[in-house]
């Protein structure tokens, strides 16, 4: 588990080591894709979506409902 703080200096670093070139990446947190050109969503092993995080949001059921669970996370970690 990363703090908030670190995890922000990793994604700049992370983003900086990338420029120009293609990532594949593997996310636990939703947070570290949120700015990635093309998101995969895969649900059982077959890819259900594609696209930004902002389009995933309004046509993806499987990945609006991973970031809501994974914001509602993030505020109970913060209230603790």
């Amino acid at each position: 588990y990363m703090d908030t703080e670190n995890e922000s200096i990793v994604q700049e670093a992370i983003s900086n080591l990338v420029k120009g070139k293609t990532l594949i990446l593997i996310a636990h947190r939703l947070r570290t894709i949120v700015n990635a050109d093309k998101i995969f969503v895969v649900e059982n092993g077959k890819i259900e979506s594609c696209g930004k995080h902002e389009e995933l949001l309004e046509t993806s059921k499987v990945y609006s409902s991973l970031w809501k669970a994974a914001v509602k996370e993030e505020r109970y970690d913060y209230s603790i």
